[in-house]
């Protein structure tokens, strides 16, 4: 029964997770195929869920939340992005990403070798000396293991192998028991003591810290302030020894960074506000680029209303021309689907119109509320992902703008709410609605210069 729980639930996200895919590729002047043709293009992906989190199917690698205007005009291309995060900014956050994973992953083995090294100690403490069979090295393998993982520990042994060079130059050289010869003993004896210092504060810090893993409490967060403990407690014990400050500097805190998959390098979020603006006189050459900042606003300020202004006239030009088909399929030869959720009440409408016009609607939990809206048209040579509508693509819609639009459009194309023909486009040849798109792009060049 569980496996077959397990079966629906795959199949029901498996459209999702195809969506989740295509959703996130958005045009750019690389990706775009063709720059001769008049078009206008949105797209619009969000996966990221109502605690500010990552959808976990959704790629690591790209923006999880970015909406995008595209118009194409005289084979001059403007792309307008809404929610777009600066490369720099997300390389950075993902070299500190895997920076944590790297501190995570060598605490992890220290911790174990750790424990093996302890363990195997405790054995042989419990065995008579008459029956030992082997010495306990246990002493020799940590100094090791603390070569290995603890920059401190191997930063004083280094110096203690100085040490030991000196005295033996200067007992060699200046005579033993020399004025000189005293001071290089001191100093190593100085060195040794740091140096066991330093072995003890790790053994009782790894200790705390595994036996806090192993209370199933959180080891890395509870390490660096048992650490502050530990050297408190170290510092009464050793209070006759001038140990140095770095004796007893805590391990760092090596917390779990998560899966990538997760986790979000991208924080600007698609809000209506435009972030990003670039131009082309020619295909797939940038001629000029503008990005907000933290304290410069130009784009957002100069191209808002126009983007704003641009998607939703598109959003709803499609809206009209969708409903109008729908709810006269037999007058216009549309020809519709609708697929169900096998494991839910949800479902997506498709409506292919005799101008090659595809639509896909999709309610997919079945909570009212339309979370994805694609328009494509295959007639069109242009593309910009090989599985992305190449006219309207949003994904995963909330309800912030432009998906307020949409929100309730599977319901009302199931109750019948139609439209009337004087609001949708004029009639071009052989009774095909003309692509709403087309009238828009009229209207570009005016709105532009405003």
């Amino acid at each position: 029964m569980k496996n077959k729980k397990n079966l629906i639930l795959i199949i029901s996200l498996s459209f999702l997770t195809l969506s989740i895919q295509a959703g996130e590729v958005s045009p750019t002047m690389k990706n775009i195929s063709k720059f001769n043709e008049d078009r206008i293009i949105f797209h619009f992906a969000n996966f990221i869920d109502q605690d500010g989190n990552r959808i976990g199917n959704s790629s690591s690698n790209l923006d999880p939340s970015l909406a995008s205007l595209v118009v194409i005009r005289d084979s001059q291309t403007y792309i307008f992005r809404d929610g777009y995060d600066d490369r720099s900014e997300v390389s950075a956050r993902l070299k500190e990403y895997q920076k944590q994973v790297s501190n995570y992953r060598s605490r992890r083995a220290f911790l174990k070798e750790f424990r093996d090294i302890v363990d195997e100690r405790e054995k042989l403490s419990k065995v008579a000396d008459d029956f030992k069979r082997r010495k306990d090295n246990s002493k020799y393998h940590l100094h090791s293991l603390y070569l290995k993982y603890d920059s401190i520990y191997k930063t004083i042994a280094l110096e203690k192998k100085k040490a030991v060079a000196e005295e033996y130059r200067q007992k060699k050289f200046s005579g033993e028991n020399s004025p000189r010869h005293i001071t290089a003993i001191e100093n190593l004896d100085s060195i040794s003591k740091e140096q066991d210092a330093r072995a003890e504060f790790l053994e009782k810090a790894l200790t705390e810290e595994m036996n806090a893993k192993e209370n199933k409490t959180e080891g890395s967060q509870s390490a660096s302030k048992q650490a502050v403990g530990q050297a408190e407690g170290l510092e009464e014990a050793e209070s006759k020894k001038e140990n140095s400050a770095r004796v007893e500097t805590a391990l760092s805190p090596a917390a779990n960074p998560g899966e990538i998959n997760t986790r979000n390098f991208y924080t600007q979020v698609a809000d209506g506000i435009v972030d990003y603006f670039s131009y082309s006189r020619n295909a797939r050459t940038i001629d000029l680029e503008k990005k907000d900042t933290e304290t410069a606003k130009t784009v957002s300020e100069k191209y808002s209303n126009l983007y704003n202004t641009m998607v939703e006239r598109l959003i709803s030009a499609h809206l009209k021309k969708l409903k109008y088909l729908y709810s006269r399929k037999n007058e216009t030869g549309s020809k519709t689907v609708t697929e169900l959720n096998p494991a839910g009440n949800g479902k997506r409408i498709i409506l292919v119109s005799n101008d090659n016009t595809r639509y896909s609607v999709e309610d997919w939990d079945g909570d009212g509320i339309t979370e994805t809206f694609e328009v494509s048209n295959q007639s069109y040579n242009m593309q910009y992902a090989s599985d992305s509508a190449n006219i309207i693509g949003m994904y995963n819609c909330n309800k912030v703008k432009p998906c307020d639009l949409i929100q309730s459009l599977a319901s009302d194309l199931e109750n019948g709410i139609g439209i009337e023909l004087s609001s949708v486009q004029t009639l071009g040849a052989d009774n095909v609605i003309l692509g709403s798109e087309d009238e828009l792009l009229k209207d570009w060049e005016e709105l532009l210069k405003k």
